[in-house]
């Protein structure tokens, strides 16, 4: 169940640090998933979700049942988790110092390590800012790859 803290109090998405997309991200996600979503402002009042499909701005509007708040969530393309060999593939290109991009809308992502520096074993979180796309990844950065699969599939 998401609890929402500070969007109840804007009109629009606009996220400014890394705990408004952490928070953006779980509460799409708890939207995608059919979950409950509660607001923080008004206790025990339900936050209703409305998928809105137009030309060019497809967006999820949110609104609180007891105070009547609003606010909409873009998301064109819709969010999704990344899958794992796409993920892989974040991780080669920040070990290369390549620009990390989202692979559905190309926007920048923000990454989170969750893990000390000279540890082996690393966790990193990557979240779309635009789509709220994301993936999470576990191991050695350095033991990542990219390279293409051996087709086994005979003629």
């Amino acid at each position: 169940m998401a609890q929402i803290t500070f969007l109840a109090l804007r009109r629009s998405y606009n996220p400014s640090s890394m705990a408004d997309i952490d928070q953006l991200r779980e509460l799409v996600r708890d939207f995608w998933a059919g979950k409950p979503l509660f607001c923080a402002r008004h206790p025990g009042a339900q936050l209703h979700g409305t998928w809105i499909e137009t030309t060019y701005a497809d967006h999820i509007h949110f609104e609180c049942e007891k105070g009547g708040e609003s606010f909409a969530v873009p998301q064109r393309p819709k969010q999704q988790e990344f899958d794992p060999w796409q993920t892989e593939g974040l991780v080669v290109f920040l070990e290369r110092n390549d620009n990390v991009l989202c692979y559905r809308c190309q926007s920048s992502l923000v990454i989170e390590n969750k893990t000390a520096p000279g540890n082996d074993r690393q966790e990193f979180l990557f979240t779309c800012v635009r789509c709220l796309s994301w993936a999470r990844w576990e191991g050695n950065p350095a033991e990542a790859s990219i390279e293409t699969p051996t087709n086994t599939r005979s003629a």
